[in-house]
């Protein structure tokens, strides 16, 4: 204490207070019981003002600065470059024996070196303080003197040529071109390596892929060519690659799958990860590792899943440094991660696009292996196996430019390099796609299956060609259809208002179009509608006929509702009757039809009938001074939207209306609320209702 007070430039003065009665010590508080303050002062002033000493641990301060001078110039003498990150991260480029180590200036490995070198040098040992501040001038060289190289992580590209870090301890690397490939001794790349990795056998040429056969449980073949073809591509840099998600029940040995390629492309330590609690330690593991595996996955959080598909198509992220105000560390990186678990890990729309879907079947016993035994054979498979990895890349690599393709999927990158990769395995261009499609739909599957919206979505479609309304009513139907089909609405993922709907749709809504059904959104005025409609399949509507049928309904009317009245034209699948003439009033189309069928109340339009609208019934649609059309083929149930002008509805001549909690408006007998809570307010129109009589049907 008297140390930082000197130093802070206080005057320090150390009192000795004198001992008790009975010799016994006193504390400042009881002394000042007994005795006076002057009495006190005076002890202070007789006391010597405190000065530090000249020598800390047997070290002067003159010998500790020459230490740390003395091993400055040892690093520069030694021919250690001093250079920084694309990060700006201090680091030096070491001369050991024949080749040069990239260590961190704040690593552990600098400080060992320097350390044993002044021991060499001087045959004594320097002292901490001395380390410290030789480092830190070495840190502030490398950053404000030295060159910016960007250090990679096991793979590199650099003037067209591929290179793959052997992590031996002679820094060997594999310089793979369309030419063919080496291992070199000198890269011009620098690598990044970390404690977790381990050496790289060195490849054999001459070996064949196929052979990988022996050691992964993949009975497909589809599968299997997938599985070959990533293999590959995950030496490939600067391109987003799938993440495969491989599960099946106990010994269908997804572990194993996993720990193989792991050994192909990434040998490290630890082969399989488990999955860290926070963000930060998954972050860490992403940046750390070019293959991140991740074993027995049985849930995976939201933040978990956003952060495996930034590290599979490429990301950039910071955090707080430790013992920082404001300081940032910085991780960029596009990394080859892959799950496992008995079901599929993946449950979030935007992650499963990024997947390949792999399900294994349980080994026969006949055909099982001791670990030991598998483990040996793959150990001498592995060179040839990994030189057969990098014949297929060369190959690759000089048909890559050739390969055309119309229409991409997601991730277009790997689907390029698939095709040149399954060329050079021997596969043909098509058939790696069709596994390839074939796998998209498997794993739309299984989005479409891990949502139960868009479930109740496809299910409302089943019968019907196009619905239309607002966010609120669907969430109504689709809450109805979710009580029929015993989905529990009150689980945490079914939304619980129409903005948590529309959310949730939106991230299904690729999935849903790969399924065959389009999700529109849209606004009249204030009001929101969401259209759905099939896009694929018998009795879809065309644009001509749509078009046609709203227009000539529509004529003359005002714009609001020649817009309503597309909107029921829009559900028109297929109809033959000739548009209504605005002038006469007349229809042709109305009288074909059994006006038994209609939900014609008794008395006034619109003050009887509260339920849905029967199936394939005619409807009249009302208008101020002109006749309408009535037309067949509505859906069964009350799901368009209420058409409005002069204050009387449409569909139904109704004049009470009410309005939802969203502000939209709607008829009270197309549209009566399923409860009172929904309605804001009851509104009543001034308009006189019509009478239901057959011109206006």
């Amino acid at each position: 204490m008297a140390k930082e007070l000197s130093a802070r430039g206080a005057r320090v003065h150390i009192v000795e207070l004198p001992p008790g009665p009975d010799s016994e010590k006193v504390g400042l508080d009881d002394y000042l019981v007994a005795h006076s303050k002057a009495e006190f002062e005076a002890l202070v002033d007789a006391a010597p003002l405190w000065e530090p000493s000249r020598k800390s641990a047997g070290h002067s301060e003159e010998e500790r600065g020459s230490q740390a001078d003395r091993l400055v110039e040892l690093v520069m003498a030694e021919g250690v470059e001093l250079f920084h990150d694309q990060f700006g991260d201090a680091f030096a480029l070491v001369p050991v024996g024949e080749h040069r180590e990239i260590w961190p200036c704040r690593g552990k490995h600098l400080r060992r070196w320097l350390a044993g070198r002044f021991w060499q040098a001087e045959h004594k040992a320097a002292n901490s303080e001395a380390l410290s501040s030789a480092l830190n001038v070495i840190e502030a060289k490398a950053l404000f003197e030295g060159d910016e190289h960007e250090l990679h992580n096991r793979v590199a590209i650099h003037d067209g040529a591929i290179w793959y870090d052997l992590t031996d301890r002679d820094w060997r690397a594999v310089r793979i071109t369309a030419q063919g490939w080496e291992v070199v001794s000198s890269s011009p790349i620098l690598f990044r390596r970390y404690s977790h990795q381990r050496p790289q056998l060195e490849p054999l040429g001459g070996g064949d892929l196929h052979e990988l056969r022996r050691f992964v449980n993949l009975r497909d073949e589809a599968h299997f060519l997938l599985c070959e073809v990533y293999l590959v591509c995950c030496f490939v840099p600067d391109i987003p690659h799938p993440i495969p998600d491989v599960h099946g029940g106990q010994g269908t040995a997804k572990t194993t799958l996993l720990r193989v390629k792991r050994q192909l492309i990434d040998p490290s330590a630890v082969e399989v990860l488990g999955l860290p609690h926070d963000r930060a330690q998954l972050v860490q593991q992403l940046a750390h590792h070019w293959a991140p595996y991740y074993d027995n996955i049985t849930h995976l959080p939201d933040w978990a899943s956003d952060a495996l598909c930034r590290a599979a198509t490429g990301a950039g992220i910071s955090k707080r440094e430790l013992y920082s105000d404001d300081d940032d560390v910085i991780y960029q990186f596009r990394r080859c991660p892959a799950l496992n678990g008995i079901n599929t890990a993946a449950q979030k729309p935007d992650l499963l696009d990024r997947c390949l879907l792999f399900e294994l079947e349980e080994i026969p016993k006949s055909e099982r292996r001791p670990e030991q035994q598998f483990w040996a054979e793959f150990e001498q498979a592995r060179p040839r196996l990994l030189g057969a990895i990098f014949d297929a890349l060369s190959r690759a690599m000089a048909l890559k430019d050739s390969i055309r393709l119309t229409g991409l999927p997601r991730m277009a990158d790997f689907a390029v390099w698939g095709c040149a990769v399954a060329q050079a395995l021997g596969y043909s261009q098509d058939d790696f796609l069709k596994a390839y499609d074939s796998n998209m739909e498997i794993r739309n599957d299984e989005a479409l299956q891990a949502s139960s919206v868009a479930t109740m979505v496809v299910a409302l479609m089943d019968k019907r060609e196009q619905w239309e309304g607002s966010p609120s009513e669907l969430l109504g139907q689709l809450e109805t259809l979710a009580s029929e089909c015993s989905v529990n609405t009150k689980a945490r993922g079914w939304p619980k208002a129409a903005h948590a709907l529309s959310r949730e749709l939106n991230r299904v809504r690729p999935n849903l179009a790969a399924a065959g059904i389009s999700i529109e959104r849209y606004r009249d005025g204030h009001t929101r509608w969401v259209r759905i409609q099939k896009t694929t399949g018998d009795g879809v509507t065309s644009v001509t006929s749509v078009t046609e049928t709203s227009a000539a309904v529509s004529e003359g009317l005002p714009a609001d509702a020649a817009a309503g009245q597309a909107q029921i034209a829009s559900h028109i699948a297929s109809h033959d009757s000739a548009p209504a003439d605005a002038e006469d009033g007349a229809s042709d189309a109305s009288d074909a039809c059994d006006a038994s069928s209609l939900p014609i109340p008794e008395g006034e339009a619109g003050t009887g009938h509260t339920g849905p609208m029967p199936e394939a019934t005619g409807v009249a649609l009302l208008t101020d001074g002109h006749a309408a059309t009535a037309v067949s083929g509505l859906p069964n149930e009350a799901d368009i939207p209420p058409i409005r002008a002069s204050g009387r509805c449409y569909a139904c001549g109704s004049t009470r209306f009410w309005r939802d909690t969203e502000g939209a408006r709607k008829c009270g007998t197309c549209h009566p609320p399923a409860n009172d809570s929904l309605v804001q307010e009851w509104l009543q129109s001034d308009a006189e209702p019509e009478e239901a009589s057959d011109a206006n049907r």
